[in-house]
């Protein structure tokens, strides 16, 4: 054996078909142009009905979302046009025909002009055969991918020829069906045992009986009795702070017993309401902790407090003393080091005068109230009384003075400008305005990238800068903390898969919370989705199961849910992914073939029953006592994890 190349698919794709695309003269493509080429299609005219009032910056976001997935999904034009013919009410024709005339400007403005996903990869699966290295090659999935079309078409072109296996791993049977178990062996891409390949040497011991059942039966009706160890522990709690008090007194238990920090993970499925509450306890209680790339950039301080910035046109008073008392604004460097910066008593000062918004307003209101405390002051036979009229009109004239220069700063972001220059302006903004902070670096890239944006026209207005730059700081993702220590870490399912663990909670798997709401795509239903090939909607973030979550996990298995149980339809939603539901091409997994047919609902997985204690295993026949199906106020649980293997 000459050598193991660790890669991903993109990887793979990159390594393959790049070279091919060199001499193309493609440029980069990125994130932020999906959403820019979506409102051009938008501000020209179009066959979309759209209400007067609906923004459409909002609107060119999704549409970018739906034409990029249609892009990566290798749909014709043609095959839109098609599907609109077959509509099944006039709206549905009418709307299906705007979409395929926004696609069609779309697909052209990206082929043959753009190096996006759909071409990297069509360009690899063209160039295997010139790919020399591969010469000889035998290629090893080890674990189930999460593909989209052009990435399946990819990897079916590598099975056709090169010997191509994946690691047999234990899946719920809904999932071996429907998912990449299920498309690899129709695309005889072979399944063996760890022992048979050239890593053997790192195959996981086997799992705990408990935790071997919530692998191989997560989406089934509950039978059998109970296994009963500790490598699956569920607790519960009365609602989400104490939750993450449980799970952190848990880990500091396993801690006790010799598990690192650094073999532990909460995994997220509801990330925005979880992520702030174990970040902040963890961090009073003085445990490191890794919060992964999970949270959208906007989330970051710098990227915030950029966006308040921005909202100040106009200096509404509320938005400019948010910006104020929320950015990390280096007050020092723009007031003098002798001004002490005070924006509780500017926020009440600013209201007390009545200023509303525009800068004469804040002119007027600022310079007389400073008169008239420096009047009063020179007035005053009170010492203190006096100090206190002048520190009050220094007050008054340090924030006449930020008011002033946020004023310049907007002024300098309006009108028309080109790319580089635009990126040039922006990048002193974040210089004048915005201290250190962890994502300033990330926010930092994401304002040099506009510079890179000049072959899409000479030059651009503000507003279409602005569309770009809030897309960015969508999807770019907060970087990672520096830790020069072993640290907690902190993520949702897609951000630790793949990582070892042994030891792994999961909070709010309660119903209604997880899997998150559906984002239905507001321009293709499902089934014309699946008739194009394109993937259905899913929930936000996309979950993994929790048994194949972290990959390669060695530990105890956490989980959290409600106490009463959820009802049917909500059962289905909180167990099956998006992908697998009824209505979406795969039978309920929660029904019998018989039950089925008669249109039963099945009792899904009901794991713990009472006032916080523990539980282990799920309760034989999935009844809960009297007592329990009585108390009104759900209860969340948690599963406790053992240090044994999840499973790759």
């Amino acid at each position: 054996m000459a050598g193991i190349y660790p890669l991903t698919l993109t990887d793979l794709a990159r390594a393959v078909g790049e070279p091919a695309l060199l001499g193309r003269g493609l440029q980069a493509w990125d994130a932020g142009h999906a959403a820019l080429l979506a409102a051009r299609l938008l501000e020209a005219p179009h066959r979309l009905k759209l209400a007067p009032d609906v923004p459409l910056d909002r609107v060119a976001i999704a549409l970018a979302r739906t034409l990029s997935e249609l892009r990566r999904a290798e749909v014709d034009p043609a095959r839109l046009d098609t599907a609109a013919d077959a509509g099944a009410t006039p709206e549905d024709r009418e709307r299906l025909r705007a979409l395929a005339g926004l696609y069609r400007g779309f697909h052209e403005r990206i082929e043959g002009h753009f190096a996006d996903h759909a071409t990297l990869f069509r360009a690899a699966r063209e160039h295997l055969a010139e790919a020399r290295w591969l010469e000889g090659a035998e290629i090893l999935v080890a674990d189930d991918l999460e593909l989209d079309a052009v990435e399946r078409r990819l990897l079916a072109a590598l099975a056709a020829r090169f010997p191509v296996r994946r690691i047999r791993r234990v899946r719920p049977p809904a999932i071996a069906a429907s998912g990449f178990a299920g498309w690899a062996a129709v695309n005889a891409i072979r399944e063996v045992e760890w022992k048979e390949t050239e890593l053997a040497a790192l195959a996981p011991s086997p799992s705990a009986a408990a935790l071997q059942r919530v692998k191989a039966r997560l989406f089934e009706p509950p039978s059998g009795p109970a296994d009963r160890d500790d490598s699956v522990d569920l607790l519960t709690a009365p609602g989400e702070a104490a939750e993450v008090r449980g799970i952190v007194r848990a880990l500091l238990r396993e801690a006790a017993r010799g598990v690192p920090f650094e073999d532990m993970a909460v995994i997220l499925p509801r990330a925005p309401e979880y992520a702030p509450l174990f970040t902040d306890l963890l961090a009073r209680l003085g445990i490191p902790c890794r919060l992964h790339p999970s949270l959208p950039l906007r989330f970051g301080r710098t990227a915030r407090s950029l966006l308040l910035l921005l909202r100040c046109r106009g200096l509404r008073r509320a938005e400019v003393m948010e910006l104020l008392t929320f950015a990390p604004i280096p007050f020092a460097e723009m007031l003098g080091e002798d001004v002490t910066p005070r924006p509780a008593q500017w926020d009440a000062m600013s209201r007390d005068i009545g200023i509303v918004s525009g800068l004469d307003r804040w002119i007027v209101g600022l310079r007389g109230q400073a008169e008239t405390d420096r009047e009063e002051a020179a007035r005053e036979n009170d010492p203190e009384r006096a100090a206190r009229r002048r520190r009050r009109a220094a007050d008054a004239d340090a924030l006449l003075r930020i008011v002033e220069l946020l004023s310049g700063t907007l002024d300098a972001l309006s009108g028309e400008a080109s790319w580089p220059e635009w990126s040039a302006r922006l990048r002193g903004v974040v210089d004048q305005w915005l201290g250190r902070e962890r994502d300033r670096e990330a926010v930092g890239d994401v304002v040099a990238d506009l510079g890179g944006l000049a072959f899409l026209g000479a030059r651009a207005p503000w507003r279409e800068v602005e569309r770009v730059l809030e897309a960015r700081f969508e999807w770019e993702r907060l970087p990672l903390d520096s830790l020069a220590t072993g640290a907690i870490h902190v993520g949702v399912m897609d951000a630790l898969a793949g990582l070892p663990f042994r030891v792994v909670a999961i909070p709010g798997l309660v119903e209604g919370g997880y899997p998150g709401v559906l984002r239905p795509d507001p321009f293709l239903l499902d089934a014309e989705r699946q008739g194009l090939g394109a993937p259905t909607a899913a929930p936000e973030p996309a979950p993994r199961s929790p048994a194949a979550a972290p990959g390669g996990a060695r530990g105890r298995a956490g989980a959290h849910r409600a106490a009463h149980g959820p009802g049917p339809a909500a059962r289905r939603a909180a167990r099956v992914p998006a992908r697998d539901r009824p209505g979406r091409g795969a039978p309920d997994p929660f029904l019998s073939p018989r039950r089925r047919a008669h249109g039963a609902r099945a009792d899904a997985f009901a794991l713990l029953r009472g006032r916080g204690r523990r539980a282990r295993g799920p309760v034989p026949g999935g009844r809960r006592p009297r007592a329990d199906r009585a108390r009104r106020r759900p209860r969340r649980h948690a599963a406790r994890p053992h240090p044994r293997p999840l499973g790759a």
